[in-house]
C-alpha cells in the first residue's frame, strides 16, 4: 500500500503505536506533509524532555524558546521592540504551526529555563535585563494558558494562578499536579473548584512536611491513584493529620512512587492496602527509613521497582517481596553494586515461595554458586515471560577479568522454563562459544520466539552468525549481542 493511500486517521494510529520511538518519529518529519502535520503534535506533548539527551542543554531551550516566541501574537511581538527588547528579526514570522496547543506539559520552570535562554545579555541592557524577562515569561504564561487546552501535567507555581481567568479551562483537563509543600495552603484550595478528576499528585516536600492544602486537595478528587513523594530533606517523613486522608486514601490508591526516600512512616503505608504498584528511587540514599519496608504489608501488590538500590540491602527487599499475598508480576531492581551470594540465595528462595505469578524479573547469579535455586525458581515461575541474568562480580579485583560459562545456564533456560519465556538478558561477564550457542537455539526450537540479548564486552564473529541464522529460521525474532550487533 502506498503512503498517499492512507487514511489520515490510520497514519495517526501507526504513529501513535511508535510513539515512544523518538528517533523514528524525527526521520518522519521530512517524509512529506502527511507524515509532518500528524508527527508534530506528537513530539510536542512534551517537548522539554529531550533536553536531557541534546547536546547542548543552553542551545536546546534557547532553539525551543524562540520557537515558541514565534507563535505569539503579532501585538506582543511590537510590544516587545516598543520597550527597547532587542530580538532576532526572524520572530515575526508566523511558525507552520502553532506548537503550544499540542503542549501537554507546563511548569514555572519550564518557563524560567525557555526565557534565561533566550535574551543575550550583549544585545540588550544588563541593567533592564531582568525586566525584559519578566515582560516575556507574563506573555509565555499568556501564550500557554489562552491556547494549551490540553495540559496533562501541571506543576501549581508560586504565584496565584487561578487569578488570571484564562487558567480556569486550560488547567480543568490535567491529570497530574505537581505541588510543593512549602506553598500556601490557600494556593491548593482553589484547585478543586476547577479540577477534581487528578490521577496523580507529585508531592514535592521543601522545608515541610505537613501541609493542610495538600491533604484538602486529596479529599476534593474523584480519581485519584496514584502518590509521588520527592523529599528534599533527610529524615523527613511526610504527615497526615487528617484520618479520613489516610482512610480515603487507603480505598483509592493504587501506585506510590518516593524519590531520594521513603517518607512514609510503616504504620501509615501498611494502611494503602489496595495498592498494586510501589516505585522507589534511591539516588542519593539507601539506608534512612528503607528498613520501614520490612515492617510493611501490601496483600495486593503487582509491581515492585527499585532505582539505585545497593547489594547490601537485598535481604530489606527480599522481606518486602516477602510480605505481599503472592501477586507480584513484575520486579524491575536496578542495583549501584552487587548483592552478597549469601542473599542472592534468599532472594532466589523468595522468589519462588512468595512469587508464583512473576513474570517479568531480574536475577543474580555469583561465580561457582550452586543453580539448584535458579532451577527451582525456573520451574515453579510458571508465568514468566522477560528474565534478567546479571554475573555478580566478585569482590576480589584480581579476578574482575574471569568469565563464567553461560552453557548450564542456557541449558536450564531451555528446558526448565516455562514455555511462555520471551525475553532473556544475560548481563555480566558470561563466555559461551558460537557450538555452546547452537545447542540452546536448537534446544529451544518448537517454544515461543525468543528475544535475546547478550551485553559483555566480547565480540564473536562467529556467535552473530549463529544468531542470524536461528534469526532466518525463526527461532529468535531480535536482540543484541554486545550492544553493537543486532540479530
Amino acid at each position: 500500500m502506498r503512503v498517499k493511500q492512507l487514511t489520515e486517521d490510520c497514519l495517526k494510529g501507526i504513529l501513535e503505536f511508535i510513539s515512544d520511538d523518538k528517533n523514528t518519529l524525527y526521520s518522519c518529519l521530512n517524509a512529506n506533509r502527511a507524515f509532518c502535520k500528524s508527527v508534530v503534535p506528537i513530539l510536542w506533548r512534551n517537548p522539554w524532555i529531550y533536553s536531557s539527551i541534546y547536546y547542548d542543554d543552553t542551545i536546546f531551550w534557547k532553539c525551543i524558546g524562540k520557537t515558541i516566541l514565534k507563535c505569539l501574537p503579532k501585538e506582543s511581538k511590537e510590544d516587545f521592540y516598543k520597550n527597547g527588547l532587542k530580538l532576532n528579526p526572524s520572530i515575526i514570522e508566523q511558525p507552520l504551526f502553532n506548537y503550544v496547543t499540542y503542549c501537554q506539559s507546563l511548569s514555572d520552570k519550564i518557563i524560567e529555563k525557555l526565557v534565561d535562554n533566550l535574551l543575550d545579555v550583549h544585545d540588550n541592557d544588563h541593567i533592564a535585563l531582568n525586566d525584559y524577562k519578566s515582560i516575556i515569561q507574563e506573555k509565555f504564561w499568556e501564550l500557554f494558558l489562552s491556547q494549551s487546552y490540553n495540559i496533562k501535567f501541571f506543576k501549581l507555581p508560586t504565584f496565584k494562578i487561578f487569578d488570571r481567568p484564562e487558567a480556569k479551562k486550560c488547567l480543568s483537563n490535567i491529570s497530574t499536579l505537581e505541588c510543593d509543600t512549602f506553598l500556601p495552603s490557600e494556593y491548593f484550595l482553589e484547585v478543586p473548584k476547577y479540577c477534581r478528576s487528578l490521577k496523580r499528585i507529585e508531592i514535592v516536600m521543601n522545608f515541610n512536611n505537613f501541609n493542610e492544602g495538600i491533604e484538602s486537595l486529596i479529599l476534593s478528587q474523584n480519581n485519584l491513584q496514584e502518590l509521588k513523594f520527592c523529599a528534599l530533606q533527610d529524615d523527613k517523613k511526610f504527615k497526615f493529620k487528617n484520618s479520613k486522608t489516610i482512610e480515603f486514601l487507603s480505598n483509592s490508591l493504587k501506585s506510590i512512587e518516593f524519590e531520594n526516600r521513603v517518607c512514609l512512616s510503616s504504620q501509615i503505608f501498611s494502611s494503602f492496602t489496595n495498592l498494586t504498584e510501589l516505585h522507589i528511587n534511591l539516588k542519593n540514599f539507601d539506608y534512612c527509613g528503607l528498613y520501614c519496608l520490612k515492617d510493611i504489608i501490601i496483600p495486593q501488590l503487582e509491581v515492585l521497582d527499585l532505582k539505585n538500590a545497593v547489594g547490601v540491602n537485598f535481604d530489606t527487599y527480599s522481606k518486602l517481596i516477602s510480605n505481599t499475598h503472592g501477586f507480584l508480576r513484575i520486579i524491575k531492581i536496578e542495583t549501584k553494586s552487587h548483592p552478597p551470594t549469601s542473599n542472592i540465595e534468599i532472594y532466589l528462595q523468595t522468589l519462588i515461595t512468595y512469587c508464583p505469578r512473576i513474570e517479568v524479573v531480574p536475577i543474580w547469579l555469583a561465580r561457582r554458586q550452586s543453580l539448584d535455586n535458579f532451577d527451582n525458581f525456573l520451574v515453579s515461575s510458571i508465568e514468566l515471560k522477560i528474565i534478567q541474568i546479571e554475573l555478580k562480580e566478585p569482590n576480589d579485583n584480581t579476578s574482575n577479568r574471569e568469565t563464567v560459562l553461560a552453557k548450564p545456564v542456557l541449558e536450564l533456560l531451555a528446558t526448565r522454563s516455562n514455555p511462555e519465556l520471551k525475553k532473556i538478558y544475560l548481563k555480566g561477564r558470561w563466555s559461551f562459544s558460537h557450538v555452546d550457542l547452537q545447542e540452546f537455539f536448537e534446544l529451544w526450537k518448537g517454544r515461543r520466539y525468543l528475544t535475546f540479548h547478550f551485553d559483555n564486552e566480547f565480540y564473536s564473529y562467529y556467535i552473530v552468525r549463529i544468531c542470524e541464522e536461528y534469526y532466518k529460521q525463526g527461532v529468535i525474532n531480535g536482540g543484541t549481542i554486545n550492544y553493537t550487533s543486532k540479530v
